[in-house]
């Protein structure tokens, strides 16, 4: 049972930051370390956009649209931490934001004025690019590729929006299509029954979910269903909101609960969500830090004592 992180950092965004957080989280003991997330996880993928004239940034983290038409990639950035890092990309996890997130962030201010409720702009641009960047990854030889959708969450269950959950599933499908690396999706806080049972039908083999804040999530799964549908739980068990580090004894006694309810089908243990939300509170890397090394510790120790 291996532990890792699901990408951001409260450091402020540079290439030689970027090296720093995968090198720290390396000596924590994390298993599958990401590539590190030091700006907005929207911004990282939307900002390249406007660059290339696609959309323009009206503000920070909102932008408009301007040309959909043929999706462009730049993940330079990325590149350039791989040639630092010398990292083995076989062992890195890439968090990539799912298209209906960033969809969310293009348009009106609020959510329901957003390009996410354009359908025919999420499926014809915003799907495509968010494939391109996963096929990339794939080619480059990147081990784990997770899909960051917390607007799933948000979707599901509302009429409003007229997804089906066949389209829905339609959307990983196309994404994960042609991925030769192990893929995930991360969806933050509640996870409905409704909202599980889509994810056990979408294409990926981890479902990183929030553990520790949130434990009715417990309810949302069986053992049954992850293994008729060859799933794996990457479970959150310490909280990424809170600044106080867990004890040894919470975060033992939740994951020993979660194993005994999933048995073998848990693995790539984490915090509930990544650490940028810590940003600006006092000593927030160096907490973040003892939360990755405890997530680490305490997972080796079960994995030992199983």
């Amino acid at each position: 049972m291996r532990s890792s992180h699901v990408g951001s950092y409260p450091l402020e965004h540079s290439q030689d930051n970027m090296l720093r957080a995968y090198l720290d989280t390396v000596s924590s003991g994390i298993s599958v370390p990401p590539i590190p997330q030091l700006k907005s996880f929207t911004e990282i993928y939307l900002d390249p956009l406007a660059s290339s004239g696609k959309l323009r940034k009206v503000k920070e983290d909102r932008y408009e649209a301007l040309n959909l038409d043929e999706p462009v990639i730049d993940l330079g950035e990325v590149e350039s931490f791989l040639e630092r890092s010398k990292a083995d990309p076989r062992g890195l996890r890439l968090p990539v934001t799912g298209p209906l997130t960033l969809a969310s962030k293009v348009g009106g201010e609020g959510f329901m004025d957003s390009m996410i409720t354009n359908k025919d702009a999420v499926f014809s641009f915003f799907v495509p690019y968010v494939r391109k960047i996963v096929d990339w990854a794939s080619h480059r030889g990147i081990g784990y590729i997770f899909v960051d959708e917390p607007a799933l969450g948000l979707i599901v269950g509302r009429k409003i929006l007229s997804y089906s959950e066949r389209e829905l599933i339609e959307i990983y499908e196309e994404i994960f299509s042609e991925a030769k690396s192990y893929t995930g999706m991360h969806v933050c806080g509640r996870i409905s029954p409704l909202l599980s049972d889509i994810l056990m039908r979408v294409p990926a083999k981890y479902l990183s979910h929030e553990f520790h804040d949130t434990r009715e999530n417990m309810k949302s799964f069986s053992r049954e269903k992850l293994e008729e549908y060859d799933k794996i739980i990457s479970p959150g068990v310490v909280s990424a909101k809170n600044p106080e580090v867990e004890s040894v004894e919470e975060v033992s006694s939740l994951l020993r609960e979660i194993l005994e309810r999933f048995g073998p089908r848990v693995d790539l243990v984490s915090a509930d969500c990544g650490f940028g939300g810590l940003k600006g509170l006092r000593n927030s890397y160096d907490i973040s830090l003892r939360k990755l090394k405890l997530i680490a510790e305490v997972s080796s120790s079960l994995l030992k004592s199983s």
